[in-house]
């Protein structure tokens, strides 16, 4: 098993020109994640993808930190994301369940900031477009996006696609051993293989074969 480090940080969302009219509408995603922990009072869930809408619950996070009484860090809220639009996620599920006391969640229609989702990546291999025919632009041989470094920002999804702005901070050395990169590479692009469980790998077929 393979224990994902939540390595996250919020950064805004800019864009401009036609790539920001282009997520105007919302499209449908069929992905799934966590609630990220970089917000430490917690992501609003919002009834429209807009950062003045009304605020319908509050997700609680989960950091590394067991709280009083417990030995174990609390198991992050699990969601699940049906569309995107303009930086938002629409949450249209979510379970706190793996805790011995679950939390209360808001209702299962609300709008997060997309960056406020993370995941791990199985995948070697990032794409201009949510496409495999479109250029593609980070190729990590047989290791996943996440065992080389990290998620630093989520912008959108498209049906089983995430982009990302993914920062490498580790290769494969001949003799295969992991080794520092410096400086770190980022690069924009969009992955597949998706896996929305924080504590281990999630069994499914590879994407990249």
């Amino acid at each position: 098993m393979k224990l994902h480090v939540f390595l996250c940080c919020m950064a805004a969302l800019a864009g401009g020109g036609v790539e920001a009219v282009a997520d105007v509408l919302p499209q449908g995603c069929t992905l799934s994640g966590w609630i990220s922990p970089a917000v430490a009072d917690g992501v609003p869930a919002r009834a429209l993808p807009d950062s003045g809408a009304a605020v319908l619950g509050v997700y609680p996070v989960s950091d590394n930190t067991p709280p009083a009484g417990r030995e174990d860090p609390l198991v992050p809220v699990m969601v699940e994301v049906g569309a995107a639009q303009d930086g938002w996620f629409q949450i249209v599920a979510a379970s706190d369940g793996d805790n011995d006391d679950a939390r209360p969640l808001p209702p299962n229609t609300g709008w997060v900031p997309a960056d406020s989702v993370r995941f791990a990546i199985q995948s070697a291999r990032g794409y201009a477009q949510p496409d495999t025919s479109s250029a593609q632009l980070v190729d990590l041989g047989d290791d996943w996006a996440t065992d080389l470094g990290a998620v630093d920002q989520v912008l959108s999804c498209a049906g089983d696609w995430v982009q990302i702005d993914y920062r490498q901070t580790l290769k494969r050395a001949a003799n295969d051993a992991l080794v520092d990169i410096t400086p770190h590479t980022q690069t924009r692009a969009w992955f597949r293989g998706v896996c929305g469980n924080p504590m281990t790998t999630c069994d499914m077929r590879s994407v990249d074969r």
